[in-house]
């Protein structure tokens, strides 16, 4: 399906420019994809609108079920800050004094902002992937010394299994290699640990849950991976953040799209090579970052249907070079979320069953079949 939408968008565009446009289709399965590939991310970010959103909303759940099946990926910057106030008062919260609504301002979640959030996955039959804080606070205080503090998170996992409540999978850390320069100075080793304490506390608690990451961002990424992964096991995905850098002046600027095959490339070969085990995910994509405003910047074109080029273009991208997984950034908050944006189009083309044929193969192999009903047609009785 991702191939049928690019194509139509290519014709579109041809016709547009007067161009001519030769699409050649290939026999057979280049990869494939989860069925949950086109999914979406609600950011914990206080500027996101996380802290001030009711999850029990009917319209939400109405967008939420609609991208059905999908993953819902609860992360983002304002998560290695969050604190896990789930006891009844929010003791864990007393020490959290937010200075702002920012990216990285702290944030308490309490028990009944977290039930509606688990509900939200529940109901709308999304599988729920949790990200969980890394303290980065903490870790930018103390430096090199930092040893991840798994006390708050021992809590979470607590809370869970007294209520039965499942998670699909959890993270540990967002963009912890985004703070590996002073002040912060956080290295490859001390996420790596950080994760093994963790998989061991998520084994006991959830068994059936999977572990993801380490979510890292566009500050040396490649080195990063390469420092983390030969020191963790049992990763069932490993997560990259990227975002295309798309704006008014090059949103069909064929270059500029096919920039992130760099970047597909390097990644690719080094999860392969470093963790053949585990899937290839794309963890939080977006068409340009939103910024602490949320509004993508100058010649913004998020929010609009130029940025429906782009997912459509990533997404088929993606899926050709065996990427598992694909996490939007994200569902609302800033301009790029998808409840504010015309890119939900794409997504919903994606997630539905909207071809008539008995079974058909889209570019990442990802198969959807569909059985046709039979129209039957009553026969009036002659009088």
């Amino acid at each position: 399906m991702v191939l049928l939408m690019v194509t139509k968008m290519l014709l579109v565009a041809a016709v547009g420019n007067a161009a001519s446009v030769r699409i050649s289709v290939l026999p057979g399965v280049i990869s494939t994809t989860e069925p949950t590939y086109a999914s979406w991310n609600i950011d914990s970010s206080c500027n996101r609108g996380f802290h001030q959103i009711d999850f029990s909303n009917k319209n939400l759940l109405a967008a939420a079920t609609a991208l059905y099946p999908s993953r819902l990926r609860f992360g983002g910057s304002g998560n290695d800050n969050l604190v896990y106030g789930l006891s009844e008062g929010s003791p864990e919260c007393r020490g959290v004094a937010p200075t702002g609504c920012g990216y990285f301002d702290a944030g308490c979640l309490n028990a009944s902002h977290w039930d509606k959030l688990w509900n939200l996955a529940n109901l709308s039959g999304t599988e729920f992937i949790f990200g969980v804080s890394y303290g980065l606070d903490d870790a930018c205080r103390q430096g090199r010394a930092y040893v991840w503090n798994a006390s708050n998170a021992g809590r979470l996992l607590e809370y869970l299994r007294a209520r039965r409540q499942t998670v699909w999978g959890f993270e540990l850390g967002n963009e912890v290699n985004n703070n590996a320069a002073p002040p912060c100075n956080q290295t490859p080793p001390q996420q790596a640990h950080a994760q093994k304490v963790f998989s061991g506390m998520v084994a006991a608690a959830i068994p059936s849950a999977k572990l993801i990451g380490p979510d890292s961002g566009a500050k040396n990424p490649l080195e990063w991976l390469e420092g983390y992964l030969p020191l963790v096991s049992g990763l069932h995905a490993v997560t990259q953040h990227v975002y295309g850098g798309m704006n008014r002046k090059n949103f069909n600027n064929a270059t500029q799209l096919d920039k992130s095959a760099t970047e597909i490339g390097w990644y690719t070969q080094t999860l392969r090579k470093l963790a053949p085990g585990a899937q290839i995910w794309a963890g939080e994509n977006g068409p340009t970052g939103g910024g602490n405003d949320g509004t993508c910047g100058r010649d913004s074109a998020c929010g609009t249907y130029a940025t429906t080029l782009w997912y459509a273009d990533d997404l088929g991208m993606r899926a050709q070079h065996g990427f598992a997984q694909y996490q939007r950034q994200d569902l609302f908050g800033a301009y790029y979320g998808l409840t504010n944006s015309r890119d939900a189009k794409s997504c919903l083309l994606y997630t539905s069953d909207a071809a008539d044929e008995e079974d058909s193969v889209d570019l990442g192999g990802r198969r959807i079949i569909k059985k046709k009903k039979k129209r039957t047609t009553r026969k009036k009785k002659k009088k």
